[in-house]
């Protein structure tokens, strides 16, 4: 009802933006588990995570270690219920960490991003990749272009190329042929292509209110 006071301290502006933030993670979960495509960012790092661990997220995932499922719908569960008393209780600290000097708490990010990378295998060379990518996702944000693409497709970059030399093996001499004669090969291709068309058309549609 007051757009004008949003970015001024609103409180309902700074409640809605929590809640935004933490819807996409929930609808993403579910696909990533199931049929092993991840949604949003957070949860390609946690299939990353599981793939690190040897665990194939998709339909067997459910067969072969249900006992990982039931421990990730357990955590969010058990997180959403005490996502409310932990932010009361831990109000205080966290408005002292926001005092904190930002080049402090940066520098405190990146010892601990490097002392995790390094405890996983202690390799020196992974620390090094660490470094890489972190100042490869500075820049990418610093001159605007989007960090999530990336993380999903290193995640399912190495999943799509199995699937892929799977598929041109599956279907030989007769690759346009075996994918049009699958229903929901077509169905999957179709969906695609309406998302980049769509994707495509808002990105000109904003383009355009801003220019006016």
């Amino acid at each position: 009802r007051e757009p004008d006071s949003f970015g001024k301290g609103n409180p309902d502006g700074v409640i809605a933006t929590e809640p935004a933030n933490s819807a996409p993670v929930g609808g993403a979960l579910l696909p990533m588990l199931a049929i092993g495509i991840p949604g949003e960012p957070i949860v390609a790092a946690l299939m990353a995570g599981l793939m690190i661990h040897g665990l194939a997220p998709g339909p067997l995932l459910f067969t072969t270690n249900p006992e990982v499922v039931s421990g990730i719908y357990v955590a969010v569960l058990v997180g959403a219920v005490l996502l409310l008393p932990i932010a009361f209780l831990g109000l205080p600290l966290f408005l002292l960490a926001l005092k904190v000097p930002r080049g402090l708490l940066a520098a405190a990010v990146f010892l601990l991003c490097m002392a995790g990378v390094y405890a996983l295998v202690s390799n020196v060379a992974d620390l090094w990749v660490m470094l890489f990518f972190g100042l490869a996702g500075y820049f990418m944000r610093r001159f605007g272009f989007p960090v999530s693409p990336l993380i999903l497709g290193l995640v399912l970059g190495p999943i799509f190329e199995a699937n892929l030399r799977r598929t041109v093996v599956m279907g030989g001499d007769q690759l346009p042929e075996y994918l049009a004669g699958r229903p929901i090969a077509l169905a999957v291709l179709g969906l695609c292509l309406i998302a980049i068309a769509w994707n495509i058309v808002a990105a000109a549609r904003l383009r355009r209110n801003h220019s006016l």
